[in-house]
């Protein structure tokens, strides 16, 4: 029997470090893809299920003509106006001047899904009170152009413009 000295010997282990490169390149990519997975079905969602949209048939004054006082509306000096918003697409609303000559004037913002025939309820007040009246078509209402509703996200960068242009007219 013959014996073996393996005191000589010396056993070199590899580091498994190409296998953990490669581990941390797959768990990479592999979190890139859920991430685009994500963002794709969530942008499905808000599409189907976050977005609102309006029927604009029932907008117009005819239809609000009952929900304010439309004659004393029809005696008193107004007109149309159109204002560019900041965002390419114009912004459309009526201006309505007071009995009394003044340069105060109050802005009525509607509610979602309606048009500023909507918020000629209130005018009336603030006439009373001696203010001019500009109601105006919030973006993606109405008459007034936009793609679609952001809940007061760029609609606040729109009221910014009205309010600028009836500084510049007052």
């Amino acid at each position: 029997m013959e014996m073996i000295l393996l005191s000589n010997l010396t056993a070199k282990i590899a580091r498994p470090r190409r296998n953990y490169k490669i581990l941390a390149i797959c768990l990479s990519i592999l979190l890139i893809v859920i991430n685009i997975v994500g963002f794709y079905l969530g942008n499905m969602y808000y599409q189907k299920i976050c977005k609102i949209y309006i029927d604009k048939t029932n907008t117009g004054i005819e239809y609000y003509k009952t929900s304010f006082d439309y004659k004393r509306f029809s005696a008193l000096e107004s007109y149309d106006i159109s204002i560019q918003s900041s965002f390419g697409y114009k912004l459309a609303g009526t201006y309505i001047f007071n009995t009394k000559p003044t340069n105060n004037t109050v802005i009525l913002v509607h509610g979602i899904t309606a048009s500023r025939w909507e918020s000629m309820k209130y005018a009336d007040m603030y006439l009373d009170m001696g203010f001019n009246v500009l109601v105006y078509d919030s973006r993606y209402h109405g008459k007034s152009g936009g793609k679609d509703i952001t809940l007061g996200f760029f609609e606040k960068t729109d009221l910014d413009n009205i309010v600028k242009w009836v500084r510049w007219v007052n």
